[in-house]
């Protein structure tokens, strides 16, 4: 799966090695807009400057779940993919169940497919209007 061109993503992470890698996976991929936050802070400031295509978001940051922002990205149509190294029926209520959930680590193959499930469940945005 390439990403389109227009493409807007926003990866949330806070460990930095794991999002450089995921940056190169996702320009592997054709992305050329590519936005990182270390937060949920400073991740909604990015969604309320620009909205994203594609969030690649890490359910556990530091001191701090995700859970506010997924909801808030739900709101927007943006395809999700949480990120997460732990199994999804441990970590990952039930309010989340239909989200694309990546468990790392996780090769470009894998992250490949997971963008292919997050991008089909959303609805395309107009900006003709």
């Amino acid at each position: 799966m390439q990403l389109a061109p227009d493409a807007v993503v926003l990866i949330v992470e806070d460990e930095p090695i794991i999002a450089a890698s995921i940056e190169l996976f996702l320009t592997d991929l054709g992305a050329k807009d590519i936005h990182v936050a270390r937060n949920s802070h400073l991740a909604f400031a990015l969604i309320e400057h620009r909205r994203p295509t594609l969030a690649l978001v890490d359910w556990q940051l530091r001191e701090e779940t995700s859970a506010n922002l997924v909801s808030r990205l739900r709101e927007l149509s943006v395809g999700i993919i949480l990120v997460t190294g732990y199994s999804e029926s441990q970590h990952i209520g039930e309010d989340w169940v239909g989200l694309v959930v990546l468990e790392k680590p996780f090769g470009e193959d894998a992250l490949r497919a997971a963008i292919a499930r997050a991008m089909s469940t959303v609805e395309p945005v107009r900006h003709d209007k």
